[in-house]
């Protein structure tokens, strides 16, 4: 073998072990991963957002029912007040059952927007049920719930639902 052979495997290996641009490398292989988390991260945090707020809108919503059987429309007046008390939520989404002392729903499946609940099935039953120590559940479900981050779908199928009941005062 030659000098020039010697010298050429010597550039060899100095490039070889050359290291700059390294650092440019990892980063292209990294980025997408630290992408993905944080959308990920914060696509978690709108959907718990939703939730805290769907929470409290039905707590608000159940106490307005239990006290109902002093307005004539009781159910109409809780879904406005779950609607009012999570203003971030889609009323199109929201499905809302109540009951009252454990009987069939006097509201079932009501969507806050443009339908009417059962006002007068609800208002004899909180009247029959005032006084006598008997509970009324209000439940409502929320079906938006994106989960989706960069194509794949963490939660397919995803609902979130929250129930809350009161004393029928």
């Amino acid at each position: 073998m030659g000098t020039e052979t010697f010298a050429m495997i010597r550039r060899l290996r100095s490039w070889i072990r050359n290291e700059a641009g390294a650092a440019a490398g990892e980063l292209a292989l990294t980025l997408p991963l630290i992408g993905t988390l944080l959308f990920a991260i914060i696509k978690f945090g709108i959907v718990y957002n939703n939730y805290l707020a769907l929470t409290a809108g039905v707590a608000n919503a159940a106490r307005q029912f239990s006290i109902g059987r002093t307005v004539s429309t009781p159910a109409s007046t809780a879904a406005s007040t779950l609607t009012s008390s999570a203003p971030n939520l889609a009323p199109a989404s929201l499905s809302i059952t109540a009951t009252v002392a454990g009987n069939s729903a006097c509201i079932n499946a009501l969507a806050p927007s443009g339908t009417t609940a059962s006002d007068a099935t609800c208002l004899s039953q909180l009247t029959t049920a005032a006084g006598n120590a008997q509970s009324a559940t209000f439940t409502a479900t929320y079906t938006v719930c994106d989960l989706v981050v960069m194509g794949v779908n963490f939660a397919p199928n995803c609902k979130l639902t929250a129930s809350a009941t009161e004393l029928v005062e």
